[in-house]
Parts: C-alpha cells; structure tokens; sequence
C-alpha cells in the first residue's frame, strides 16, 4: 500500500463490511517499498537484496527486480498481500532464464496527473517515451499541463530479446536545453497481463515527488491463449510455451495448466493427501468440476455491474437485455433494461460454496422478447480461481463468448467460512 491514497478491504467473518487503509513504509536503508517487495515475495532476506551471502556477483537490483511498482498490488497470485498482484513481477529481471510468452503487448497510456512542474514560470509541455528491449514509441507533446491525455496506444512484440521489462518516462519538453525527466516507471510483463481486461490503473513515477500515469493493457498471445493462463505459469518460473509440461512429464491430467490435481484449499498444506481432478474447459487451467470438497466453502457474491458492445438481435431498434448468472443449482436473474445495447444492472448475485461438484460460475446475457424465444446476446463462463481473483477489485470486463462483440463489467467478493481471504485460498488452487 505504500503510496497509495487508499484502499479498501473487506472485513472476514461479516456478510458485509469494508475500512480504508493507507499505509508508509520508512525503510532504515532508504529504500522504497517497491525495492523490498519482491525480496519477500521470492523468500530471500530484504536486507541482503544482492544475495551477497550466497553468491559472489548479482546483476540483480534490489530485491531481484529493477524497479517495477504496481500501486494497485491487483493479483491474489502466490505472495499476495490481499489483491490482485501479490506482486507477480518479483520473479526475475531481464536476462534471467525464465520462457516469456510470444505475442503482442498493446499498453494504452491514457493521461497523468499530479506532474511536477519543471519551469519556473508556466506549466509543463509533457510527452512520454514508452519502450521495451529495443523497441521504442513517444507521445504526443500536450501545451502547457500537468495533467495530460495522451490516450497513446502503444503495441511491442513480445519476446525482445532477454527482456522483460516495459519501461516508461514522462519529460516536459523544452524548445531550449534538454528536456527534463518528470518520472518514470518501470513494469515487469507480469505486471501487463495482470493488467489485461482492467479499464485502467493508476501508477506512481518514480524519481520524482509527485505523479501519477494512468494505464491500461491487453496482451495478444500467438497460441491464443488469455493472460489469466499465462500468469501462472511465469509466476511458478515454468515454461508459459510448455504449458503441460511434456518435456519434463510423460502424462498431464490437466488440459490446460499442466497440472495433474487441484490441492484442497482447506488443506493449503496437503496433509490430508491429493486427488486428481481435470477440467479442459476451466478457463483458469486450474482443476475441473471433481470433487467440491476440495474447493473453499463460503459466500461468493458477483456483482454483474453493466454490459457495454451488445450484439444487436432485433432487426428494428435496440435489445431488452437482462442476464441470468447461475452456479451449481443456483440461479439467478437480473431485471430487464429497455431499448439499449449498454445496460447497467448493478445487480448482486449472492452463491453458497461448494454447491455439489461445480466450480464453474455461468453468465449468460438474454434480450427479452414478447414473441418467440429470448435471443443469447453471450455466455461467460468463470473458474471459482477467476472470482477468487477478482475479489477487492472495483471491477473488471470479461468479453462474451459465441458472439461477435459484447461485455460485462464484473466484481466480487468471497466470504470464507473459516475467515480467510482469497488471496490466502487462491495459492493452493493455484498450485494444485
């Protein structure tokens, strides 16, 4: 949290209830949090980041990363603190033998805020220059601001040599000397895919007293895969384009993350022993619909917020859309929104866990008609790992599927029976 204005957290053990905390860090060696972070999250010891103890020569930087900060700390990966990114990115700097995924990343840089005024008299004249390995891509210059909007979308292919590392650095241009840096920020590819389908987030530069950038991501991959498959892969060091692991395994039960079992989360450490479980269809890789006694028992409540790019079913005007969101033998329905392609339900769906085997929760948007049968305008289909993953976030779109355009804006939260948080439930799903 260090830096950040605020966040929310859910309080355990209630149906409801959340406080807001901010929180610094005074390090005796100077350092930022963002230096310590990664330390902790691999297991080395913070205040030998260079693992002199060990080893003779690091080219590592403090904590075995460069210098990446995710404000939001969006992962619920292993070694998160409670959201979204339990920092993913403290797992190699460039150069290190890790298998980066093959595709395209598309990073939007939307607008800053809050920049630091570099002339004496007047405003700022900002642009930034975005890279990663060789490839290099600058902004437009916006006249006298601190608070500029680009909405530069920027595209680098990926892998770029030993690279991992996306860098940005915001200037205040000047028609006399050179021109003054205003902040950087530097972001592991870890830290775009978690990222992919989020509107935008919020990032500090570094280097500087104040400043925001706001970005957003999607990563294109060549085997077509979503980033939700490839993160997991890059935060256990495995190879992301030997996803079942075939090289090194004669036999996968897991179809998509090269994973035999799924552990039991109520069993993080495996005491109890492990049973198989496969699932082609989990869009997480994670485990299939088995045995739902291996899976959390608590509330999951998905708030369907609103759909936007609605396919249109009607020849003549809009659709009436409404959504169903059904897991196990529970369902549920929204209201009926009139005459738009963008509706906002705001509706919250509240589910007991486990509900028989299932681990799969379904979304399926409807335009309502007076005659005949109600048209799909999409389905979605979530993992439990994705709503656990989802859990502390404002929100994230996930595009429908069996049609051409179309999305929904989701959130949830999870309520663990034994008071736990998703973040603490997510790692033994994860590891299977």
């Amino acid at each position: 949290m260090d830096g950040e204005e605020g966040r929310w957290f859910p309080l355990t053990g209630v149906k409801s209830g959340k406080v807001l905390l901010s929180a610094d860090f005074l390090d005796d060696l100077g350092r930022k949090a963002s230096d310590i972070l990664p330390s902790l999250l691999k297991g080395t010891d913070p205040n030998d980041p260079y693992g002199l103890a060990g080893r003779k020569n690091s080219l590592d930087s403090p904590g075995g990363r460069k210098s990446s900060s995710d404000p939001t700390n969006k992962s619920g990966y292993p070694g998160s603190s409670g959201d979204k990114s339990g920092h993913p990115s403290g797992l190699g700097v460039d150069g290190e033998d890790v298998e980066l995924p093959s595709g395209k990343a598309k990073i939007n840089l939307i607008k800053a805020k809050e920049l630091i005024k570099a002339d004496m008299i007047g405003k700022s004249d900002p642009y930034a220059v975005l890279s990663y390995g060789k490839q290099k891509q600058k902004t437009n210059v916006v006249k006298n601001t601190q608070e500029p909007q680009w909405n530069h979308e920027a595209e680098f292919n990926v892998p770029d040599g030993d690279s991992r590392t996306f860098n940005l650095e915001v200037f205040d241009s000047d028609k006399i000397g050179k021109d003054k840096s205003l902040g950087k920020l530097a972001l592991d590819i870890t830290d775009i895919l978690n990222m992919d389908g989020d509107e935008g987030r919020w990032f500090p530069l570094n280097g500087v007293k104040s400043g925001k950038v706001l970005l957003s991501a999607d990563f294109l991959d060549d085997l077509g895969r979503k980033a939700s498959d490839i993160l997991p892969s890059l935060l256990k060091g495995g190879d992301v384009n030997d996803p079942y692991g075939i090289d090194g395994r004669k036999k996968s039960g897991d179809l998509l993350g090269g994973r035999k079992g799924s552990s039991d989360s109520n069993d993080p450490y495996g005491l109890s022993g492990r049973k198989n479980s496969s699932d082609p269809s989990s869009k997480s890789g994670l485990g299939g619909d088995e045995n739902g006694e291996n899976l959390p028992k608590g509330l999951a409540r998905i708030n369907l917020i609103k759909a936007k790019e609605l396919i249109k079913a009607d020849m003549v005007g809009k659709s009436d859309p409404y959504a169903i969101l059904s897991y196990g033998k529970q369902k549920q329905k929204t209201k009926v929104v009139k005459n738009t392609q963008e509706p906002q339900w705001n509706h919250e769906a509240e589910f007991d866990v486990p509900d028989g085997e299932s681990r799969t929760f379904n979304v399926e948007v409807f335009d309502s008609d007076k005659f005949g049968k109600d048209k799909s305008l999409g389905k979605l289909a979530l993992d439990i790992t994705d709503v656990l993953g989802m859990d502390g976030e404002e929100g994230k779109w996930f595009p429908l599927t069996g049609v051409k355009s179309g999305k929904v804006l989701l959130s949830s939260d999870f309520l663990d029976d034994l008071g736990r948080k998703a973040s603490d439930i997510l790692p033994s799903l994860l590891k299977g």
